[in-house]
């Protein structure tokens, strides 16, 4: 008997290991699905918009010919600015019969829209009252200086909500404020960005209860990602937009300089032997991380960049590698949309042009850098 005890003792012991090694395993199984979670759409999924942003007076003929353009791979998302050049010195009055003018016109274009089953960021690109100083660096918007002109604010977009709502299922979503210009601090009784977007997107959820409300951090800048507290309302959004190498993406237009490459090397720190920096492919990678952390913590928060772009005035070659390493970044992303900018705006971005400082005339549509970002945008279901 004692011997069958010492065995049936063996036994125990052995199947309690046994479990417990089982346990062990299932939960390091847990924990790599749990990752694989987190990680999974940069696994097996892909953008599902792909497109780009538009002048901010568009006309329907353009339409035509962006598709046309791109006909093996049309865009299926456009950004439609409300651009407002005479924003600072309008009143009240005049401001909001501009945005009407401009509802007007949008609306006027949603058939064009529906018919290529293109789907409209609505983007107030210029607030009531613009900015304090518009060539300040950084630039401030001057609703964060005035609670009056904050509750304008909610107030115009109530204006817009009401005049879309019905026009829902053609657009991609409410892009309550490009690029926020929100200072450190804001005086009493101001709102500052965070409070500001809850309020108005509460406003516009109570007139639309369906079009999703975009919300961007500061100055659109992946970097304040972390800060951006999104408001608790149903169908929000979050996106940015991505400007890894600034003077080079927007090489040769204003007080940049000409003739920038990509991709150049790191550099290695002689006391860590870390290289970093340049532009490359890692460093981009690095620079789009903190959006990369916002879409694994927030999964259910469908993330987009809504303006990425490269001076057509670049290198060819360069061109080429940039685009190829950052749309592949993209691709490979849990991003629902990205746009580059921007079609029929200026032709310092255009696809339509060489990148002959000189010459502006269009060649057309069949060049490399038309058909290098068409070839992207065939990824679109």
């Amino acid at each position: 008997m004692k011997s069958d005890a010492k065995v049936s003792d063996s036994t125990r012991i052995l199947t309690i290991l046994l479990i417990s090694a089982i346990g062990i395993q299932m939960r390091w199984i847990g924990a790599i699905l749990f990752s694989l979670l987190l990680i999974a759409p940069s696994i097996w999924a892909s953008p599902s918009y792909r497109g780009m942003t538009l002048s901010p007076s568009v006309t329907s003929s353009e339409i035509d010919d962006l598709v046309l353009c791109l006909a093996a791979g049309p865009p299926n998302i456009v950004r439609h600015q409300f651009f407002n050049h005479d924003a600072e010195t309008q009143n009240l009055a005049e401001y909001t019969a501009w945005l009407n003018d401009v509802l007007d016109a949008l609306e006027a274009l949603m058939p064009y829209y529906q018919s290529y089953n293109i789907k409209v960021v609505v983007d107030m690109h210029t607030p009531f009252k613009g900015f304090v100083n518009p060539n300040a660096n950084p630039a401030v918007h001057e609703l964060f200086t005035d609670a009056g002109l904050q509750s304008n604010f909610i107030s115009l977009w109530q204006i817009i909500a009401t005049r879309l709502t019905s026009h829902s299922a053609n657009i991609y979503g409410y892009l309550m404020l490009n690029e926020p210009a929100e200072p450190n601090s804001v005086g009493s009784g101001i709102r500052k960005w965070n409070e500001l977007a809850s309020d108005t997107a509460t406003a516009i959820r109570s007139i639309d209860p369906i079009t999703p409300i975009i919300m961007l951090p500061r100055y659109g800048n992946t970097v304040y990602l972390s800060k951006l507290v999104v408001p608790a309302v149903s169908n929000m959004m979050v996106g940015t937009h991505f400007y890894p190498f600034l003077e080079f993406n927007q090489q040769c237009i204003g007080s940049n300089g000409c003739g920038l490459k990509y991709p150049t090397p790191c550099k290695k720190n002689p006391q860590t032997g870390i290289c970093s920096g340049g532009r490359n492919k890692k460093e981009m990678k690095k620079r789009f991380k903190k959006a990369t952390a916002f879409m694994a913590k927030n999964p259910s928060i469908r993330f987009s960049v809504f303006e990425t772009a490269q001076s057509r005035y670049t290198n060819y070659n360069s061109y080429k590698k940039y685009i190829k390493d950052l749309f592949k970044m993209f691709e490979n992303s849990s991003l629902d949309a990205y746009l580059l900018h921007a079609w029929r705006e200026d032709n310092a971005w255009s696809i339509e042009h060489d990148n002959d400082l000189n010459n502006n005339s269009s060649i057309g549509c069949d060049n490399n850098r038309a058909n290098q970002v068409e070839s992207y945008f065939s990824n679109n279901p």
